[in-house]
C-alpha cells in the first residue's frame, strides 16, 4: 500500500482540496452562461462530456499553477508546518517541475482545443495565478492589495472559462460574475490569516500582515454581505442564498478575530456555494465526494492527518 501512496503524492502536489473553489466557480459561470440560475429550471445535467473534460483542463491549469507557488515557497510552507510534499523533500524539486510543464501543456491544449475564448481564459488563469503571483518583478503574493487581487481575478477566469463554454463574451458576463468574485474575495481575504505568521517572516506583506486580522475580517464580512445584495439584485439564487446562510460565519470571524471562526467560515461557505452548483449539476456531487474521501485517506495514511475536516479545533 505504501507505493501506492508514494505514487498519490505527485496527484496532491497538485492540491486537491483546493479545487473546489476553482470547480465551483467554473460551473457557476456555466450555470449563468446557459440562464439556469432561477428556480424556473433548477436542476440542468449537461448532455455532453465536453464540460466535464473541459472541467479536467481547467483543474490542469490550476494544479500546475499550485505547484508553482509550492517551489517559490517551500521555506516559507516549512515555517507554517504545511504542503510538506516539496518541504520535507517527498517530491524533489527537478520532479514537481517536469509535473508542472506536463499538467500546463496539456491544460492549455484541451482548452484551446475547446474554442479560442475558452483557451485565453485558460491562459490567463495561469499567467495571473503561475506568474503575476509568484515569479519578479511582480511576486504579488507579497503584495497587500495585488495578492487580492490575483486571486480574485484568477477567480474570474475561472468562471469565464465556464461562462465560455456555451455563452458569449459580452458585458453581461462581467455583471453575472461581480457577486460570485465578491464572495472568493471574501474567502480569499480569510485564507491568508492562518499564513500571516510565515509570510511576515518570509518578508511578504500580505493583507493581513499589512492590515490587520480585525480589518480583515471585517472587510470579508463586507464582501459576502454585498455578494448577497449582488446576487439578489441579480435574482441568481445559485450565489444569493450561500451568501446569505454564510454570513453569520463571517460576522462570527470579524468580531472574535479567531483562527477557528475564520476556518469555518471559508470551509462552510465553499460548502454551501458548492452544494448549490450541486443542485443544478447532481454529478459535481459526485465528482467533490469522491475527491473528498480519497483526500481523507490520503492525508491520514500518508501523514496521519485529520484532513481535509469541518472541524477547526
Amino acid at each position: 500500500m505504501r507505493p501506492l501512496l508514494r505514487g498519490l503524492d505527485y496527484l496532491f502536489l497538485l492540491r486537491p482540496t483546493l479545487f473546489f473553489p476553482v470547480w465551483t466557480m467554473f460551473l457557476a459561470g456555466y450555470v449563468s452562461a446557459v440562464h439556469i440560475t432561477r428556480f424556473d429550471s433548477w436542476l440542468e445535467i449537461p448532455g455532453s462530456v465536453n464540460l466535464w473534460w473541459l472541467l479536467f483542463g481547467i483543474t490542469l491549469i490550476a494544479g500546475g499553477t499550485f505547484i508553482l507557488n509550492q517551489l517559490k515557497d517551500i521555506s516559507n510552507d516549512e515555517h507554517n508546518g504545511k504542503l510538506f510534499l516539496l518541504a520535507d523533500g517527498h517530491i524533489s524539486s527537478k520532479s514537481a517541475r517536469v509535473e508542472t510543464a506536463l499538467v500546463i501543456f496539456a491544460g492549455l491544449l484541451i482548452g484551446f482545443s475547446s474554442n479560442l475564448w475558452t483557451g485565453f481564459t485558460f491562459f490567463g488563469l495561469l499567467i495571473v495565478w503561475g506568474y503575476l503571483y509568484n515569479f519578479s518583478p511582480f511576486q504579488w503574493k507579497g503584495h497587500p492589495i495585488m495578492g487580492l487581487v490575483a486571486n480574485v481575478l484568477g477567480g474570474f477566469f475561472c468562471f469565464a472559462a465556464g461562462w465560455t463554454f456555451s455563452g458569449p463574451v459580452t458585458s453581461q458576463m462581467v455583471i453575472q460574475s461581480l457577486p460570485y468574485l465578491l464572495a472568493f474575495g471574501a474567502v480569499t481575504l480569510l485564507t491568508m490569516i492562518p499564513d500571516r505568521s510565515g509570510d511576515q517572516s518570509d518578508g511578504k506583506e500580505t493583507f493581513p500582515v499589512r492590515y490587520g486580522v480585525a480589518y480583515t475580517t471585517w472587510l470579508a464580512a463586507a464582501f459576502v454581505v454585498f455578494a448577497f445584495l449582488g446576487g439578489y439584485y441579480l435574482r441568481d439564487w445559485v450565489i444569493t442564498i450561500p451568501a446569505a446562510i454564510s454570513m453569520p460565519f463571517f460576522v462570527q470571524s470579524a468580531v472574535t478575530e479567531t483562527e477557528s471562526a475564520s476556518l469555518k467560515a471559508i470551509r462552510f461557505s465553499v460548502f454551501f456555494l458548492s452544494m448549490m452548483i450541486c443542485a443544478k449539476l447532481p454529478l459535481y456531487f459526485i465528482l467533490v465526494l469522491i475527491t473528498f474521501l480519497l483526500a481523507r485517506y490520503y492525508y491520514r495514511e500518508r501523514f496521519d492527518l485529520n484532513y481535509p475536516t469541518f472541524s477547526t479545533d
